[in-house]
């Protein structure tokens, strides 16, 4: 392992077990990298299904369960944007990948885990009128406007792309 590495890519390196023998056959590195990719997007959406799942069945009383689970999945989903960003392999979705059958699927499942969230918190104050009721209904509306300004973005960067492929 190099030492000059930092830290945190020599801690993460560690964790991936990337210095094993295993990996110096290129043919089996490549399959083990592909099968990795697909557990991951696996463990991503089933994180949040059961998540989403288990704060519409539990609702206030399953809140703490449910964020741990939302929370965990994110700092993974980040470390692993992270790793590739320093190695300037950047993803950037699409509008093309999320109109995709797949784009489409984890939409659903990730506005499912969040309407899932905004029924737990609103469930906290019976009322619906308090603290949380209150914070509960700024949520739905920042998805609403979150999720179209997302969606006028996506759209305006493909129709950008497309004119100055046209040009």
């Amino acid at each position: 392992m190099n030492d000059s590495k930092p830290l945190t890519e020599r801690a993460l390196r560690w964790v991936g077990d990337l210095d094993h023998p295993f990996y110096n056959d290129e043919r089996q590195r490549y399959v083990w990298y592909e099968a990795s990719a697909i557990g991951f997007q696996f463990m991503f959406l089933a994180n949040y299904a059961a998540a989403g799942l288990m704060l519409w069945i539990g609702g206030a009383d399953a809140l703490p369960y449910g964020l741990a689970i939302l929370i965990v999945t994110i700092v993974v989903a980040i470390t692993v944007l992270g790793y590739a960003s320093r190695r300037r392999a950047d993803y950037a979705p699409e509008l093309f990948d999320v109109l995709r059958t797949r784009g489409v699927l984890v939409v659903v499942i990730n506005l499912f885990a969040v309407s899932g969230l905004i029924r737990a918190f609103r469930d906290l104050d019976s009322s619906g009128e308090g603290f949380t009721g209150n914070l509960a209904d700024g949520a739905i509306a920042g998805v609403v406007i979150g999720a179209a300004a997302g969606g006028y973005s996506l759209w305006k960067k493909s129709k950008d792309a497309s004119e100055s492929e046209g040009q």
